[in-house]
């Protein structure tokens, strides 16, 4: 039979297999259950892995944890995944609300842009219907071209183009370098 060890505040009388030294500098001995209790990362793991329903706090349903979308620590979301998806959609997505926060455009500036373009990528001329849906089942849009250094929009560019032109930094001297490698390529 194993002798008593620590006697811990909370859980009484402890053997040595119940004993848990934590820090060796210390030379602290403390209960398992009451170390395990302290850690944040097994409270985060002992309650996303407990709950099996939330309440969403758009709609005030109780669904099953399945019905939200997990975050990185595996903690759910505080909305359900059809109160997220209508609320990005009908939001964000159909009245463009962040254009006028970033750019100072407002949705109408944003049609007239898009009209002048024939509806349209500024530099692939790939229509806008081409660009596919999103993964909420929302159509992609074209994306604002802006100059980071004045502000100033240039048009309106699909995901592939406003990428590139990111990844050349802005710069006409690293695309025209570019286009004249393409044409006559070094070998």
């Amino acid at each position: 039979m194993s002798e008593i060890v620590k006697t811990c505040k909370i859980h009484g009388n402890l053997t040595e297999n119940e004993v848990y030294r934590r820090k060796p500098p210390r030379n602290e001995i403390v209960c398992k259950k009451c170390n395990n209790e302290k850690s944040s990362k097994y409270r985060y793991k002992t309650v996303s892995s407990d709950i099996i329903e939330r309440r969403c706090s758009r709609c005030c349903i109780i669904k099953p944890k399945s019905d939200f979308k997990p975050y990185q620590w595996e903690l759910t979301s505080p909305y359900c995944n059809l109160c997220r998806v209508e609320n990005s959609t009908k939001e964000y997505h159909k009245n463009r609300s962040h254009l006028k926060r970033r750019f100072g455009l407002n949705i109408n500036g944003y049609e007239l842009l898009i009209a002048k373009q024939n509806h349209a990528c500024a530099i692939c001329k790939k229509p806008e219907s081409a660009l596919g849906t999103k993964t909420d089942g929302s159509p992609k849009r074209l994306s604002v071209d802006h100059c980071h250094e004045t502000k100033i929009i240039r048009g309106l560019l699909c995901q592939r183009c406003n990428s590139g032109i990111g990844m050349f930094f802005d710069n006409p001297d690293y695309l025209k370098s570019a286009i004249d490698y393409l044409i006559n390529p070094l070998n």
